[in-house]
């Protein structure tokens, strides 16, 4: 029933009934916002601590990918790999190796026509443009219009070589596997972008990335004047190697055990500025450092039934009788 307190007069005075209030009882359910605003301090917390245990485990990763990744006094940098054949890429392992074996330093007189035999006697053979001694390095004095050449028959299938880039330009490097000139391997210094170029030649065709040949490219390597370029070969496998580091590995049948490497540069018909280059420093030996065979020109020993590996052109002697020339043959 309306109370007195509940009605509001109309106009004629009556009393009609107004809105009707009921006071609530708190219960517990109500309380409980309460208490969930208690608990939300310490579920801040929990999210605080386990932010910053995260925080703490992925400043550590970087630190080590920082650390490993990175250069040290020892000689550059490790550099990252990039492929450029479908075969795929392997990333560099940043290794540090040493290659030995017969040196070459090439401190000699200077020579017009050729460069003389190593030290231990084995000669060099020349295929495209004039190669002599200049100041105590090698230089390519008149190269041809075509890649050039100079290279020497370590005696091993397994083997190591390096050079010093005295005046790094591109193209100009170390060639390794060589069969002919149409038949080898070459790895070539890009200096203005700090690469690597890896050349595989099959038949004369340099593929399979467009008309400069290249196969595989290591990224990110100091190849600038006075760096060193190297491989290590065993079986199929090659690994390359820049200032005594390995930056590239990876395996291909292609001419392995083919004994002869040494210096290349592409023509001039193609890098016109490649006469400038310069390299010193050559190394070449077997896989644990053994000489390249042979006091006499080097090159594989007779086989079982005693004959000697054919030549693979005619061989001439340069007119100032240093080392020997060739000319690649059919």
């Amino acid at each position: 029933m309306d109370t007195e307190d509940d009605r509001q007069p109309d106009e004629d005075g009556d009393a009609t009934p107004g809105p009707s209030f009921t006071s609530t009882t708190v219960t517990d359910r109500d309380e409980a916002p309460a208490e969930d605003d208690e608990a939300v301090p310490e579920e801040r917390r929990r999210i605080v601590v386990i932010a910053g245990v995260a925080f703490v485990i992925i400043a550590l990763l970087g630190f080590v990918l920082t650390r490993d990744g990175g250069s040290d006094d020892a000689g550059g940098t490790s550099g990252s790999t990039e492929a450029a054949a479908a075969d795929g890429g392997t990333s560099s392992s940043g290794e540090a190796v040493s290659i030995t074996g017969t040196n070459d330093t090439f401190d000699r007189a200077d020579t017009a026509g050729g460069v003389d035999a190593l030290p231990s006697g084995a000669a060099w053979e020349f295929i495209n443009g004039t190669w002599d001694i200049r100041d105590g390095e090698v230089a390519l004095v008149a190269p041809s219009a075509t890649r050039n050449f100079m290279v020497v028959d370590v005696g091993y299938p397994d083997q190591q070589s390096q050079v010093r880039l005295t005046k790094a330009i591109t193209g100009a490097g170390l060639t390794f596997r060589y069969q002919d000139e149409f038949h080898f391997w070459a790895i070539e210094p890009v200096p203005e972008f700090a690469a690597l170029n890896i050349i595989k030649v099959e038949n004369e065709a340099q593929g399979p990335e467009g008309s400069f040949g290249v196969f595989r490219q290591v990224k990110d390597v100091p190849v600038a004047d006075g760096a060193s370029i190297g491989v290590i070969l065993t079986g199929e496998q090659i690994q390359v190697v820049v200032d005594g580091k390995v930056v590239d590995t990876f395996d291909d049948p292609y001419l392995a055990g083919t004994g002869r490497v040494g210096l290349t540069a592409r023509g001039t018909d193609e890098v016109p500025d490649v006469g400038e280059a310069r390299w010193d420093d050559f190394t070449a030996g077997g896989p644990t450092g053994e000489g390249i065979i042979g006091a006499d020109g080097g090159g594989l020993p007779a086989d079982e039934e005693g004959e000697a590996p054919a030549d693979e052109g005619e061989t001439s002697e340069p007119a100032d009788g240093g080392g020997t020339e060739t000319t690649a043959g059919g």
